[in-house]
C-alpha cells in the first residue's frame, strides 16, 4: 500500500479506498465553480477545469474525448508536497480520468497514443518554489445528458475540491436546443364583464323533455374572496366529518372550479379580428382547438369588447358558439354587434367555460345530505370472517380461460387488492369486469358495488 500523505499529521492514508458518491449538484449554487476565492484557499492555486461559457456548462460531443488543462501553481519560495490528484467520483461513473500527458486526437501519431497513460489518479509529488504543473482532465461520454466529476488535490494538510459540469450531447440534441435565451410568456391580461350586452343562446336541436332544471350554485362571494387571497376555507382545516359532508366537499369544488377559471384566462386573446361567415356568423381562429386547447364546445359563451372606434367601446358583449371546426369557431353576437362590426376591427376576447359539470358536481354532494349516513361512512368491523371457495358459472359463456381465472381470483379474494385487470384493446378486459361483477352481486348479498369510469362513453360501454 502507498502512501502518499496525510489526514492528519498522526495518520497515513492510501490511494487505494473506495469510489465517492455524487450526488444532485445545482451548478449555479456549486461556490467550487463560480463563487470561490484563490486568495483563501491557500498558497497554491488551481485553476478551474472546463469553465463555463455564459453561465451554463460547456458543451461536448458524444464519443469525443474533450480535454482540459488544469494549472497548479505554488506561489510561495518553499517546496510543497503535492500528495496527490483523484477523481473523487464521477456521473457517469468513470467518465472523467486525469493525466500527465495532454491526451492525443484522432489525428495523433501512433506511438504517442500507444504511450499515453491516463487514471483515476495521479500520484504524489512536491512542487518547488514558484513552479507550475499542468496536468490534463478528460472525459469520453457514451451517452447524451449532464456529465459531472468532483476532482481532489491534496496539497500540504489542504484538501481543495474542484468540480466539473459538461453536457453531453449528438447531433440530434444540439438540433432540437432553442436559437434564443427563454423569455417568460407576459401574463395574460384579466377581462370581466359585470355588464354586458346580451345575446341569444342558440337553440337546441332536440327537446330532451328535462322537467327540473339545475340550480346556479354560484359561488359564494365571501369563500371566492377569501380563496382569491389564498387563505384556507376554516371548514377544510378540520377535516371531513358526517356533518361537514356537503360543505366540505362543496368548498373543494369552489376550489377547482375557480382553478378552472384562472386556467382559461389562459386562453385571453388580444388585438385578434373576427372574419364574417355568413351572414349571422363571425368566425374566429382559436390556436390549439384541435388539441382541445381550450376545450370548446356548442352554447359556450365567448365574450368580445371593442379594443377602439365603436360605439360599444366601453361596452363587453356576450356571443354563443353556434359551431366547432377544426380550427375556428364560429360565433353570433346581439344584432346591434353584428351591424357596427367590420372585417379588420379588432376585438379583445375572453372565453366562459362551460358551468354545467360543476354545477352537476353541486347538485350529487347536495343530494348526498339526504342519503343514509351509514352509505357514505359505514362502520368498520373488527370481525373476522372465512371466506368459503365460490364456484361459479359464467354468465358469459364467451370467456376464455384467462378471463375465468382472474373472474375467480377476484372473486375469491386471492391476494390482497386492489385487482388488475390489463391487456391490449380488444382482449376483453370490460367484459372480464362485467363478469366480475355480476358474479359478486349474485354471491355476496351484503356486497357494496361501486362501478366508475373515466368518461360517460366508457360507463356507457360498461353497462351495454
Amino acid at each position: 500500500m502507498n502512501k502518499i500523505g496525510k489526514a492528519k499529521w498522526d495518520d497515513g492514508y492510501s490511494t487505494i479506498r473506495d469510489k465517492g458518491e455524487i450526488g444532485f449538484i445545482d451548478f449555479k449554487d456549486d461556490k467550487s465553480l463560480s463563487g470561490y476565492d484563490f486568495s483563501e484557499e491557500g498558497p497554491v492555486l488551481i485553476y478551474a477545469p472546463f469553465p463555463f461559457i455564459s453561465g451554463i456548462p460547456q458543451s461536448i460531443i458524444v464519443g469525443d474525448t474533450s480535454k482540459c488543462s488544469i494549472t497548479i501553481e505554488n506561489t510561495t519560495s518553499e517546496p510543497v508536497e503535492l500528495w496527490g490528484v483523484r477523481i473523487f467520483c464521477s456521473n457517469p461513473a468513470d467518465s472523467f480520468t486525469v493525466s500527465l500527458m495532454e491526451p492525443p486526437t484522432r489525428r495523433s501519431d501512433v506511438r504517442l497514443m500507444q504511450g499515453f497513460l491516463e487514471a483515476f489518479s495521479l500520484e504524489d509529488r512536491v512542487l518547488q518554489p514558484h513552479q507550475t504543473l499542468t496536468i490534463w482532465l478528460s472525459c469520453k461520454p457514451k451517452e447524451i445528458g449532464l456529465h459531472t466529476s468532483v476532482v481532489y488535490f491534496d496539497v500540504g494538510d489542504e484538501r481543495i475540491e474542484r468540480v466539473v459540469f459538461l453536457l453531453a450531447e449528438d447531433k440530434v440534441s444540439q438540433s432540437l436546443a432553442a436559437n434564443k435565451p427563454y423569455a417568460r410568456t407576459p401574463r395574460r391580461k384579466q377581462f370581466t364583464a359585470d355588464a354586458y350586452l346580451e345575446s341569444s343562446r342558440p337553440s337546441r336541436t332536440t327537446n330532451r323533455g328535462i322537467k327540473y332544471m339545475l340550480p346556479e350554485f354560484e359561488i359564494p362571494k365571501d369563500v371566492r374572496e377569501l380563496l382569491e387571497n389564498k387563505q384556507v376555507p376554516i371548514i377544510l382545516s378540520k377535516g371531513l366529518t358526517r356533518e361537514n359532508y356537503s360543505n366540505y366537499f362543496s368548498t373543494l369544488l369552489i376550489m377547482e372550479e375557480l382553478h378552472l377559471e384562472k386556467e382559461m384566462r389562459c386562453y385571453n386573446m388580444e388585438g385578434i379580428s373576427l372574419r364574417r361567415k355568413g351572414p349571422q356568423l363571425l368566425a374566429l381562429e382559436v390556436l390549439g382547438l384541435a388539441e382541445k386547447r381550450p376545450s370548446l364546445v356548442h352554447g359556450d359563451r365567448v365574450f368580445a369588447k371593442v379594443i377602439s372606434g365603436s360605439a360599444f367601446e366601453d361596452t363587453s358583449c356576450e356571443g354563443y358558439i353556434y359551431r366547432v371546426e377544426a380550427d375556428e369557431v364560429l360565433l353570433r353576437f346581439s344584432r346591434e354587434f353584428h351591424t357596427s362590426h367590420w372585417n379588420g376591427k379588432l376585438y379583445n376576447i375572453w372565453f366562459s367555460y362551460n358551468r354545467v359539470n360543476m354545477r352537476r358536481l353541486y347538485h350529487a354532494i347536495q343530494a348526498a345530505e339526504s342519503i343514509e349516513p351509514g352509505l357514505l361512512f359505514p362502520s368498520q368491523s373488527t370481525n373476522r370472517s372465512l371466506m368459503e371457495r365460490i364456484s361459479f358459472e359464467p354468465f358469459a359463456s364467451t370467456l376464455n380461460e384467462e378471463q375465468i381465472h382472474s373472474v375467480d381470483m377476484i372473486l375469491n379474494c386471492r391476494g390482497a387488492p386492489p385487482y388488475v385487470i390489463y391487456g391490449p384493446p380488444g382482449t376483453g378486459k370490460t367484459m372480464t369486469l362485467v363478469e366480475a361483477i355480476l358474479q359478486i352481486y349474485i354471491s355476496r348479498k351484503n356486497a357494496r358495488i361501486l362501478v366508475c369510469a373515466a368518461s360517460n362513453s366508457a360507463a356507457d360501454h360498461v353497462l351495454d
